[in-house]
């Protein structure tokens, strides 16, 4: 194994030598948890492609996620089995399941298996279905076959080894173990973009549910075309007499389902490893919510990440989401946090630039008071070891959200740092760089470029270099997004300091100018790799008015390369979407935060007043 400086994948397998980039493969015991994660996962996913990819060789790109599904899920089995502490899979739901359900709510996502008819097409097909989507279809297989499928995974090994396979040949390998027809049971998790969201209802008869099946879309609903797949579901469930998890076999659209002894609360999809979404009636629901505490930590974790897919989807109410993250703000969980702060930043880029602002800040603010409060900034004695990773998020979103304890002990602990480079861990040290940078200007800028061209450290390094975009002043903004395209930046991290400068609005702006006025630099600098759809996408985060997805759309126009095709039409369709999610919630939502946080001067009149006043001026809506 080699770790060289310039590669633009994280790492690559080969027969007799792995290529790693430097910080995906360096590491020593003063590196941050995160970088020891992503050390221990990257190795353990290329090595396991040594069996699924060069023992046994997808047919045709078509099957590319025979290779990289399989790799993520075997490397997780890896660090679950040598790193029992980290909750691999309880990460796995976060990390693998709900990231692909991201990606694949989207109109503009491909199935698993997504026909390759041209070399210039495979680039975009190394994304989050054929990673991400991938995995957590194999996780749910084998969650439904139990031993059977580690047996049948075997033979599939066994007897296709030095050979090229095709999807079929694992269903069938597995069949022959198991007794039953998979490629029947899991053809449309494979063939079908999408998955399904599961509704749930009680019926007037007690112990007796309607449970109903449809394609789950991130914005909007779907047309009866894009609801014609039907998904093989062994729905798996607990409730308030059943704590031990029961399946049911959902094989029709509607369906009625018979729960011995629940008049209680009822919980699907229980443990989280189905690729689906549960959506309960208002009276489920309320059940539900009522016994939340009492449930395992892992489906508090998928109640809240449904509840607020849902909310951004338009099937359940914005503020009945937020409700449902007050109710657990008083959980110590890691896993549950980190899941909950990806949720709260997607509804912080809706809410950027809208009247709305200010008060989600402080409904964000309330919200993480106790989890705060419990991490601090150094480590407590016998904390779980995943706190390492949670504290840099609660600090990074208390001070982006203006927080001034946390800016003020940011800033010091930055001073501290220059005089001794030992005092700061490395797992808070990235966020403090960054919330120096946010109120910070040349003087933050000069030195934090410094520490980027003198240290030898790969993790301090990219660190350093990334927080140099996250200034609110847009001179600082422009100079180092002009820094992106220079020789002193590797192609490979040029598409950071699009991270950093689309976190507010006014940078939004600055950063998509940029990008229009130096576009075939930055072509010239990033290649025609998966990069640029990368870029594509974070130089367009915060955007959210058809006017803005009508000026990228048009400026694309004669500028599309196969490199960022979908990125692109991913790029616009959350625009879009997001513009309709503001148009239809931002009045309500508003009137819900500002009755209760209102502004401590005035809680209800003026600044709302004003609010709605600039916005309505810049936007032209109400």
């Amino acid at each position: 194994m080699i770790a060289v400086p310039d590669f633009n994948a994280l790492a690559m397998e080969n027969w007799g030598l792995i290529i790693y980039r430097e910080n995906a493969l360096l590491c020593d015991y003063n590196s941050s948890l995160a970088t020891k994660y992503l050390v221990s996962f990257v190795v353990a996913h290329e090595i396991a492609h040594q069996w699924f990819g060069n023992l046994v060789t997808m047919e045709w790109w078509k099957e590319l996620w025979l290779n990289e599904g399989f790799a993520n899920f075997v490397a997780t089995q890896a660090l679950d089995h040598y790193f029992p502490e980290w909750n691999m899979w309880e990460q796995f739901a976060t990390k693998y399941i709900f990231e692909g359900m991201k990606i694949d709510s989207m109109r503009n996502s491909h199935p698993i298996e997504v026909p390759i008819s041209k070399a210039r097409a495979v680039v975009e097909i190394f994304d989050m279905i054929s990673y991400n989507k991938g995995a957590s279809v194999i996780r749910m297989l084998e969650n439904y076959l139990g031993d059977n499928f580690r047996i049948g995974l075997s033979n599939y090994l066994s007897k296709f080894k030095y050979q090229n396979t095709v999807t079929e040949d694992l269903w069938d390998s597995l069949s022959n173990v198991c007794g039953k027809n998979i490629r029947e049971i899991m053809g449309p998790w494979s063939t079908f973009q999408g998955f399904p969201v599961v509704h749930v209802c009680e019926s007037e008869k007690e112990g007796l549910y309607e449970i109903a099946q449809k394609r789950f879309l991130k914005y909007g609903e779907p047309t009866p075309q894009e609801d014609e797949p039907l998904w093989y579901i062994n729905l798996a469930y607990i409730s308030d007499t059943t704590r031990m998890v029961q399946y049911i076999d959902i094989t029709h659209k509607h369906n009625l389902v018979e729960i011995p002894h629940s008049s209680g609360w009822l919980k699907l999809n229980a443990g989280q490893s189905g690729f689906y979404r549960v959506q309960y009636c208002e009276k489920s629901f309320g059940k539900l919510l009522g016994a939340i505490h009492e449930l395992p930590m892992i489906d508090q974790l998928g109640i809240q990440n449904d509840a607020v897919s849902l909310a951004i989807s338009g099937n359940l109410p914005v503020e009945w989401a937020l409700q449902v993250l007050l109710d657990l703000r008083a959980s110590p969980e890691p896993i549950l946090w980190i899941d909950i702060d990806q949720n709260v930043q997607q509804l912080s880029q809706l809410f950027s630039g809208t009247p709305a602002e200010t008060y989600f800040s402080r409904f964000l603010c309330h919200l993480y008071e106790n989890i705060n409060q419990k991490v601090g900034w150094e480590p407590k004695p016998g904390e779980l070891e995943l706190v390492k990773m949670l504290r840099p998020k609660v600090l990074y979103t208390l001070g982006n959200h203006g927080d001034n304890q946390i800016l003020n002990e940011a800033k010091k602990r930055f001073e501290e740092y220059l005089v001794d480079l030992s005092s700061q861990s490395m797992d808070i040290l990235p966020t403090i760089f960054k919330l120096v940078m946010r109120n910070g200007g040349d003087v933050e800028y000069d030195t934090l470029l410094s520490i980027y061209n003198t240290t030898k450290i790969p993790e301090k390094r990219l660190a350093a270099l990334i927080s140099l975009s996250y200034s609110r002043r847009p001179d600082i903004i422009k100079r180092a997004l002009e820094f992106s395209l220079s020789s002193w930046v590797s192609p490979q991290d040029a598409y950071y300091f699009f991270q950093g400068s689309t976190s507010t609005m006014e940078g939004q702006t600055i950063a998509w100018k940029f990008m229009k006025d130096n576009w075939e630099k930055i072509i010239e600098k990033i290649g025609q790799n998966f990069l640029l759809g990368r870029t594509v996408t974070l130089g367009t985060t915060l955007l959210k008015t058809e006017d803005m997805a009508q000026e990228v759309e048009n400026f694309f126009l004669t500028r599309r390369t196969p490199a960022f095709e979908r990125s692109l039409n991913q790029a616009l369709e959350t625009i879009r979407g997001a513009d309709n999610f503001i148009s239809k919630n931002l009045k309500s939502v508003f009137g819900w935060l500002r009755l209760t946080f209102p502004d401590p001067l005035d809680p209800l009149r003026t600044y709302a007043a004003a609010e709605g006043l600039r916005y309505r001026e810049e936007t032209g809506r109400d």
